[in-house]
């Protein structure tokens, strides 16, 4: 009698195994691929919020008019700031207002504060924009053209530059940003 010609159970269900291990070692592969481009786009994407932040601080520390008010016969700039927050006048659409960058958590804000007059035109509800998300750290310092300081309150005139330091939550120091307020960045 003459054999019948195919696959016995035994080599169908090797065939079967050796199928399921593949494709679970590719599923592994592919997951394991998806984790790193997901990872890469999250990094990607905090690194253009915090450029897009330095860049915002940046542009509105060059546009700060140098305006202020008169206290017991001295001026005093509505631009202030100390180690953790910076406030500084914005001239917008409806007027001079101000304008306040900190951290709030682990989020840098800036956030549209009322006008630093009597009679100015306040926002009906000032809110706050998150810019970055997960900053460990914030620091400003201010420099009066000969060194450095951790505060900038009750001034006569605007500092020479401003650094700002940003360190995120994964322990990252950022390169300090510094602007050079009349002429533009110095580093």
């Amino acid at each position: 009698m003459k054999k019948a010609a195919g696959f016995t159970l035994v080599e169908l269900l090797v065939a079967l195994a050796i199928t399921a291990l593949a494709a679970l070692l590719l599923a592994g592969a592919l997951r394991g691929n998806l984790d790193s481009l997901r990872r890469v786009e999250r990094h990607a994407d905090a690194s253009e919020a915090l450029r897009e932040s330095m860049h915002l601080l940046r542009r509105l520390l060059h546009a700060a008019p140098p305006i202020g008010r008169i206290e017991r016969g001295r001026l005093n700039m509505f631009f202030e700031g100390d180690a953790m927050a910076l406030t500084l006048p914005l001239e917008t659409a409806r007027g001079l207002e101000l304008g306040r960058f900190d951290l709030q958590g682990d989020v840098l804000r800036f956030t549209l504060l009322p006008p630093p007059f009597p009679g100015g035109a306040a926002a009906d509800n000032p809110e706050s924009v998150a810019l970055l998300h997960d900053a460990a750290s914030l620091r400003f310092a201010y420099h009066d053209g000969r060194q450095w300081h951790e505060d900038w309150l009750g001034r006569e005139y605007l500092p020479a530059a401003v650094r700002v330091d940003v360190q995120r939550k994964d322990g990252a120091s950022l390169p300090p940003l510094i602007v050079d307020i009349a002429a533009g960045i110095l580093r």
